[in-house]
């Protein structure tokens, strides 16, 4: 974990994470030029004197020097977030909870090209978005706290992506059954990050970047899209940093129940894919 920023407690704590699966390097590559450009850059120093940084640039290093998304073990780090089996989850979310981030984003990487997609059209298709945003809907995470994520910081991204004509969406994974494609929006389960820290009362997004399957093809492009995202989640903190902290301040006395059983709903939506590779 390495510190970057004002120390001072009441500066804004930001946590940024990647490479959390080893095969997606743009996470790790956009997070070291990120933290390239915030120590030379003399644009973006200022910027230090208004928070309190930590970054994990790559967090499963067995994974990356193979280019594999598991941890040595074989198992899958960001499905160990609520048991812990894994040592390397463990000091992870132990050096994450000491540093007690306001904001936690999980830098991931999402393979465009699925066994779903293969029928659809003459060739196959592959998903054309460049992000993918995705924050949970756990029902037992203060609303606050989505509502924040959806009205304050995505706006806000989403605007910069614009303007470098970047595609996004809200995070989206499919899956097939009884000859039918089938696709769910978002994630509740706690046991990936993007859950995990939301329980704690953290604004936390997972963030999946088109890339994985892809080799070293678009790569500049993927990491610029890691390098925009961290920088419009940092200056959104430091902007917003005492509504953040009312609303935080608020879910602490979420929630009254527990909620143990949910059921899906099912939705019309419109999702575009494209033929690029």
């Amino acid at each position: 974990m390495v510190f970057i920023g004002n120390t001072d407690n009441e500066k804004p704590r930001v946590c940024y994470m990647g490479g959390l699966h080893g095969n997606e390097p743009a996470s790790t590559e956009g997070l070291m030029f990120f933290m390239y450009n915030l120590l030379n850059e003399d644009s973006l120093k200022s910027v230090l004197e208004d928070v309190n940084l930590s970054i994990i640039p790559m967090a499963n290093i067995d994974g990356y020097e193979i280019q594999d998304r598991y941890a040595a073990n074989g198992q899958d780090l960001n499905r160990d977030q609520t048991k812990l089996t894994n040592p390397e989850m463990q000091i992870l979310k132990k050096a994450i909870n000491e540093f007690n981030p306001l904001v936690m984003v999980d830098f991931h990487e999402y393979k465009p090209y699925r066994v779903d997609f293969v029928k659809f059209g003459e060739y196959g298709t592959t998903s054309m978005f460049d992000c993918m945003f995705l924050y949970t809907g756990n029902l037992n995470v203060c609303p606050s706290i989505k509502e924040t994520i959806e009205n304050v910081f995505l706006p806000r991204a989403k605007q910069q992506l614009d303007t470098y004509g970047l595609k996004y969406h809200n995070y989206l994974s499919s899956k097939h059954k009884n000859n039918k494609v089938y696709f769910n929006l978002g994630s509740v389960s706690p046991r990936s990050s993007a859950t995990s820290f939301a329980l704690g009362n953290c604004i936390s997004m997972l963030m999946e970047v088109r890339g994985v399957g892809l080799n070293r093809t678009s790569f500049k492009r993927r990491i610029f899209t890691t390098y925009s995202l961290a920088c419009s989640f940092l200056t959104t903190t430091i902007q917003e940093k005492s509504f953040i902290n009312e609303k935080l301040t608020s879910c602490h006395d979420f929630p009254e129940q527990i909620v143990i059983s949910y059921k899906k709903k099912k939705k019309s939506l419109q999702v575009k894919y494209d033929r690029r590779l």
